[in-house]
């Protein structure tokens, strides 16, 4: 399974995947309880970091939940 690494920096949020998974989307939603809609993070779009996929979001007072989700069939 691909892991997502979450780790708080200041008042942001790094976000990280290896970059060999690239059939991979970030998603995001605001709750989890159904109907749960989730999102693909687009804005920042994810950097190539080394060997590593990173998105930097902004900590805001709202739950955001994140995922990967794997794309095509």
């Amino acid at each position: 399974a691909i892991q997502l690494s979450c780790i708080r920096s200041s008042n942001s949020l790094v976000l990280s995947w290896p970059a060999a998974a690239s059939s991979f989307v970030l998603e995001s939603a605001s709750r989890l309880t159904p109907p749960t809609t989730w999102t693909t993070v687009t804005n920042p779009p994810p950097q190539l970091v080394g060997d590593q996929k990173r998105v930097i979001v902004g900590l805001t007072n709202s739950s955001r939940f994140f995922r990967l989700r794997a794309q095509g069939p």
